[in-house]
């Protein structure tokens, strides 16, 4: 990575309660500190996923020649936000409890726009979503 590229944590309150773990929105982002207006990159990706990398092994390192900012979603109940009784990553994201599955779409497209506005406001630049499968439904 070159050396005007910051890697870091975002994290805030989800401002909807989906219960049991998931009350903290977490993205993962790698920015441009020399560049001003950049293109901001919001990846999302599917369901189950255990790690971040699907994504970033097709786009990152374009992403970064071209000077972009690259902020990783992670979805409810996925990878570090997985209750510690769920047997796998995204378990409870989609279920036969409908309400909850429900409730998980609603939270990801709050803290998704959250980070949008968040984006706006303080790192200025165009804003664009990519998602992979059950991704795609958060555009």
């Amino acid at each position: 990575m070159k050396n005007s590229y910051e890697k870091g944590r975002l994290k805030f309150l989800s401002e909807i309660d989906n219960g049991i773990s998931n009350k903290d929105t977490v993205f993962h982002y790698i920015k441009n500190t020399a560049a001003e207006n950049n293109i901001n990159i919001i990846l999302v990706h599917g369901w189950r996923v255990k790690v971040l990398n699907r994504l970033e092994k097709v786009f990152l390192d374009s992403f970064l020649e071209k000077n972009y900012n690259v902020y990783r979603y992670v979805l409810h109940f996925h990878m570090e936000r997985t209750p510690k009784e769920s047997l796998y990553s995204g378990e409870y994201f989609v279920s036969a409890d409908v309400s909850r599955t429900l409730k998980s779409v609603q939270q990801s497209v709050s803290d998704i726009r959250a980070l949008i506005g968040h984006i706006k406001a303080v790192e200025k630049g165009k804003v664009i979503i990519i998602g992979l499968s059950l991704g795609t439904l958060k555009k």
